[in-house]
């Protein structure tokens, strides 16, 4: 309710339903496994309950999100455990891209219906709702509170949202002009040459933890650098390259924030099923023990996160729906370890897994007995 004032009146209509709060907040936080398909279907039979037209329904799909990450915003100037990139990454990223699809779907069904659909109607839609959503000043300002930290810098919300929906062609690029006051050109794509083949041709660490960074502030891109990263560890495992795979497994876990934001548009169990096959069938063929040395530290970087992802999302309490051979080095090392069931955590299994790699990572050191056995 603090928020939900528009130019200091509080306004009831624009406070948004308990359906669609409970919409954006189990879709951010509790993250259930939902494709895009899904939560658009949801969302035009939620329409189609609450009898409300296009424009009320998406001022309050955007007051929600704002809400939510209003509300993180606030938790972190008070030092309390927050979410706020993961709210901020689907107010300018998952909400557009869902509502860029709904509107899709529904000028399908015109067209198929022999209705006319007219882009006019749409543009007017969106941009009577960016105005009104501008208006709520309260809102606006807790959503651009500053986060003093290595990945937040001082940005006005109102001004992103602005971009991202021009990028989606919701609104028109002659609206957004009247509020930034300047030209501003559609992003065509990533400009700074961030794609899978790319980073394929070029796998640098340098590179590779560029793209990772840029996850989480290019919130333009930011599907795209997903896109680019699931690509990526598909290639390396399927092409057993343990180098540039540690790399970017090893990037990812400097930023644990990033695998809930990518959970916001794939199950982190599409990690696993490509990470498996190579934990289960990798074989060193390096002629040196310093190269065996560092093949091993990089396989063991690789399963380090394999294990952390399992972790992080307690796939160990339900394994055999997560791993596919149980016959696999993977699965019987959590068996065996005892590590499935009855533990909240693999706290143990990882704190062994990262002093073996760390062990390798210097090849003058001897392994300790206790991590052979």
């Amino acid at each position: 309710m603090k928020y939900n004032q528009s130019n200091g009146v509080i306004n009831s209509p624009a406070i948004p339903s308990i359906s669609i709060m409970f919409f954006a907040y189990n879709l951010v936080q509790t993250r259930p496994v939902m494709t895009d398909d899904m939560a658009v279907e949801y969302l035009e039979k939620l329409q189609h309950i609450q009898v409300s037209c296009d424009h009320e329904f998406y001022v309050e799909l955007w007051m929600s999100a704002l809400t939510g990450l209003a509300e993180e915003c606030d938790k972190t100037s008070t030092g309390r455990v927050q979410h706020t990139l993961l709210w901020k990454s689907f107010v300018l990223v998952k909400l557009p891209s869902l509502i860029e699809k709904l509107e899709l779907k529904k000028s399908n069904k015109f067209k198929n219906g022999n209705l006319l659909y007219s882009e006019e109607n749409k543009y007017d839609c969106h941009e009577c709702v960016i105005n009104q959503l501008f208006g709520f000043k309260g809102l606006i300002n807790a959503c651009n509170q500053l986060v003093e930290d290595d990945i937040f810098q001082a940005a006005d919300i109102t001004v992103d949202i602005l971009r991202v929906c021009l990028n989606r062609k919701l609104v028109r690029k002659e609206f957004v002009n009247r509020f930034l006051e300047l030209e501003y050109e559609i992003d065509g794509g990533d400009t700074v040459g961030l794609t899978a083949g790319n980073i394929l041709d070029d796998p640098s660490r340098q590179i590779i933890d560029h793209l990772v960074s840029t996850a989480t502030t290019s919130f333009l891109h930011q599907e795209s650098r997903v896109e680019t990263i699931f690509k990526l560890m598909s290639e390396w495992s399927t092409k057993l390259e343990v180098a540039p795979l540690a790399t970017l497994c090893r990037s990812l876990m400097d930023v644990p924030t990033l695998l809930d934001i990518i959970h916001l548009y794939r199950h982190p169990s599409e990690f696993i099923s490509s990470l498996e096959r190579l934990c289960n069938t990798w074989v060193s063929k390096a002629d040196s023990k310093e190269s065996l040395l560092h093949d091993y530290e990089n396989f063991g970087t690789i399963f380090l996160f394999l294990i952390s992802v399992i972790d992080r999302y307690e796939f160990h309490k339900n394994i055999k729906d997560v791993l596919h051979d149980d016959e696999g080095f993977c699965y019987k090392w959590l068996i065996q370890s005892g590590s499935t069931y009855d533990i909240d955590s693999l706290d143990q299994e990882k704190s062994i897994i990262t002093r073996l790699v760390s062990t390798l990572s210097d090849a003058s050191q001897e392994i300790p007995e206790d991590l052979i056995r």
